[in-house]
């Protein structure tokens, strides 16, 4: 709608100033075509200069992004680099994330189907460990999927 298109001219032109925060609205909005006509290209590209000035939640997306294939070419490692960045700044979706690329073979068929890790992930060395201290710390703050995961591991 207008206040979509018009949020996202205003971005851009703090995007262009450089204002991380700006740029990661812009690539959200690239994303899902709020406002703008859908464009993963270049969400791709503010989501990495957000990312560069270290905005935390466009390290998440921008892993989204190459965890799919969004944009660019899909590319595990990185994503997986990124969002163990992200955790380490104790943002909790990437907390849970990296949590259950963590996880063991036999935890792992405990949690929900839609949280389970598909193909591609298997450079990733099971450290149950760390897994459940980033899906306590998630929890911690809050995140409803690591708690619910918490409760089924037991």
């Amino acid at each position: 709608n207008g206040d979509h298109k018009t949020a996202a001219e205003w971005y851009l032109k703090a995007a262009r100033q450089g204002n991380p925060r700006a740029q990661f609205n812009l690539a959200v909005h690239l994303q899902n075509a709020e406002g703008v006509k859908r464009n993963y290209k270049d969400a791709v590209e503010w989501y990495q200069a957000a990312a560069d000035q270290g905005y935390v939640n466009a390290l998440y997306n921008l892993a989204y992004m190459l965890e799919n294939g969004l944009g660019c070419n899909r590319n595990y490692e990185t994503a997986f680099s990124l969002y163990k960045k992200a955790a380490q700044s104790n943002e909790p979706e990437s907390q849970c994330k990296v949590a259950l690329l963590l996880l063991s073979p036999d935890l792992l068929e405990k949690v929900p189907v839609e949280c389970r890790k598909g193909r591609g992930w298997d450079f990733i060395l099971p450290d149950n460990d760390e897994a459940k201290r980033l899906l306590h710390s998630a929890a911690a703050a809050g995140h409803k999927t690591s708690i619910e995961i918490l409760r089924t591991l037991g």
